[in-house]
């Protein structure tokens, strides 16, 4: 299988691209065989990009999924049409994947937003493109990702966990606010299984996913959910101990996953 991960920038394409790269030389098992790896992090040309769509059996693309300008995102959407554009052109009915994000709802705190106005007429496109040229399309709407990237921390718990691993105070202007996350390498597990033809598909009530085979999006299955004060109170007796105080944490396995991520942060310095 030769694959293409376009708008290849930022944490998400780097873990997948290890993946893939991982699977082509035979040091890991994905489920398929890949062969090729075509990579466009946006400097690749028209006519390289264009030749990748033709030969392409499956396509990723996980360009825009940080906040930008809006100069940006008319930037990223022109992107997306020539990648489409380029696929129709070749003919190519290969499976293609959006990375997109919980902002394209415009539900709640997602209201109003720029951004969630640029990721749902991206959204739009992989779907209109969908029904012109009946292809799979898979759009995973993400929750806020966590992973380790840089020493000052991604998200709101991101830089909760940050903010332990090096001294600083929590601040916390809303304690009791709802979070809901996922991390990283789950996520680039969820690629790979759409990869396989094994994504999991959903609606989205709200801003939780309901998983069914029928549904219009997609979404990583394993999510942690809890309120900031919480997160920040389990990552103090993760700093004081290094060990899981209680069985429910252990159970819910967000511990394991704050202290997994506080540990790397460490090592960063």
């Amino acid at each position: 299988m030769k694959v293409l991960v376009a708008g290849a920038q930022g944490l998400l394409a780097q873990k997948l691209i290890e993946a893939l790269t991982d699977a082509c030389d035979g040091r890991a098992d994905v489920g398929v065989s890949v062969s090729d790896i075509f990579i466009d992090d946006g400097s690749a040309s028209d006519a390289d990009l264009a030749s990748f769509c033709e030969r392409a059996d499956f396509v990723f693309h996980l360009d825009g999924l940080s906040l930008g300008t809006q100069a940006n995102y008319a930037a990223c959407l022109k992107y997306t049409n020539k990648l489409l554009a380029f696929l129709n052109r070749a003919n190519n009915d290969c499976p293609v994947a959006l990375a997109s994000c919980l902002s394209a709802s415009g539900i709640g705190e997602f209201a109003g937003s720029g951004f969630g106005a640029y990721k749902l007429a991206e959204e739009n496109l992989f779907f209109n493109y969908s029904q012109v040229m009946n292809v799979d399309v898979l759009v995973y709407r993400f929750h806020e990702i966590l992973d380790v990237t840089s020493l000052n921390g991604n998200g709101r718990v991101g830089k909760l966990v940050f903010d332990a691993a090096y001294g600083g105070s929590f601040d916390l202007e809303s304690p009791m606010e709802q979070v809901t996350f996922i991390c990283a390498d789950d996520a680039v597990r969820e690629m790979l299984c759409a990869l396989a033809g094994n994504a999991h598909h959903c609606d989205f009530l709200g801003l939780k996913p309901a998983f069914c085979d029928e549904g219009q999006f997609c979404a990583v299955h394993r999510m942690y959910e809890s309120t900031l004060c919480h997160v920040a109170e389990v990552l103090g007796r993760i700093k004081e101990t290094g060990e899981v105080l209680t069985q429910t944490d252990a159970d819910d396995g967000l511990t394991a996953v704050l202290a997994t991520c506080y540990t790397a942060t460490l090592r960063l310095a």
